[in-house]
């Protein structure tokens, strides 16, 4: 799997579909800063610091229809797993602690590929209603969670 790590992109779901469009297959972007990073439908955005997560995955997967409840899944078994957090799924797409948000997720189908944008917040809470994994003593890295994603995504 081709992992293409950038210091700042408007979002890597832009830049995964730009690849996407050029011919690349299977891969993960991840970026240390977006200035565009957004949620569902567009709407709302996501606010990314620099030491969270930002990352597209891009992969062929034929079942598309429950891919975010899928990746909510495992973003929330690592959660628990690496932090020993009891985290709640919010519909559609968030994980919430304390009911503070933690982590996003969102997903476009494109001709058979599904690109799947994942935010996690480990080192910094970006507004008052969310949180982060560092203030609950846990660090993890982008490659754990990007290990972590695509051993239990398939």
């Amino acid at each position: 799997m081709i992992i293409l790590h950038f210091d700042c992109v408007n979002s890597t779901q832009v830049v995964a579909k730009q690849l996407l469009l050029n011919g690349y297959r299977e891969f993960v972007i991840t970026a240390d800063t977006q200035t565009e990073g957004r949620g569902r439908m567009n709407e709302r955005s996501w606010i990314s610091c620099n030491g969270n997560f930002h990352a597209s995955f891009v992969l062929n997967i034929v079942n598309t229809a429950t891919i975010v409840d899928n990746v909510l899944d495992i973003i929330h078994s690592f959660i628990f797993e690496k932090a020993d957090i009891i985290a709640t799924k919010k519909y559609p797409n968030d994980i919430l602690i304390n009911e503070k948000k933690i982590a996003g997720v969102i997903a476009e189908v494109i001709d058979e590929y599904v690109v799947i944008g994942i935010g996690l917040n480990i080192l910094e809470a970006p507004i008052e209603k969310s949180t982060c994994l560092a203030e609950y003593s846990c660090i993890c890295t982008n490659d754990d969670i990007i290990h972590y994603v695509l051993t239990n995504i398939r």
